[in-house]
C-alpha cells in the first residue's frame, strides 16, 4: 500500500489540506495488470464530523488502483484552515467545489460517510459534471430530499 501525497490547495475562500492517492504510483506489473477498465474519474472522499482525510486511508489504499483518489480535510478539520465562521453546509460544500476547481478537476464521483454524506446532496444541480454520489446513508435519503424529483 502506498503512502498518500499530502498537499494544500489555496482557493479564494479557504486553504484546504488534502491527501492524494494516484494510480500512477503503482510500481509493480502485477498491480498494474489488476486495474479495472475505468475512465479515471477522480474519487473525492468526504470525511465525517470530527474526522480528517486520513479516515479514508484503508479504503483509499484499495481504490487508488482504479482511479485517482483525493480526500480533503474539510473546513476546521485536520490541517485545513480553521476560520471562526462558515461551518454551515453551504460554505463547506463551496469549499470543496472551489478546492476541486483549483486542482483542475472536471468530472468527479463523491464518496462520503457520516456528516460527509449529508451536505453534498444539493450538488447534482451545482456541479453538472458530477458523476455519482456514493454515501453510507444513501438508503435514508429520498429523491425529494436530494433534489432529484
Amino acid at each position: 500500500m502506498i503512502k498518500p501525497r499530502s498537499s494544500f490547495v489555496d482557493t479564494d475562500i479557504i486553504r484546504l489540506h488534502y491527501l492524494e492517492w494516484d494510480p500512477a504510483q503503482l510500481n509493480t506489473a502485477q498491480e498494474q495488470s489488476q486495474e479495472w477498465d475505468n475512465d479515471n474519474i477522480p474519487l473525492i472522499l468526504l470525511h465525517g464530523l470530527g474526522a480528517t482525510a486520513d479516515t479514508w486511508h484503508l479504503v483509499a489504499g484499495r481504490l487508488y488502483k482504479h482511479s485517482p483518489v483525493i480526500a480533503f480535510d474539510l473546513r476546521g478539520h485536520g490541517l485545513s484552515e480553521q476560520p471562526e465562521t462558515g461551518y454551515d453546509l453551504v460554505n463547506i460544500a463551496e469549499d470543496v467545489v472551489h478546492g476541486m476547481a483549483a486542482l483542475g478537476l472536471g468530472q468527479v464521483a463523491l464518496v462520503g460517510h457520516g456528516w460527509g454524506d449529508v451536505w453534498p446532496w444539493p450538488w447534482p444541480r451545482a456541479i453538472p459534471r458530477l458523476s455519482a454520489i456514493l454515501c453510507s446513508s444513501i438508503a435514508r435519503m429520498s429523491s425529494h430530499a436530494i433534489g432529484l424529483e
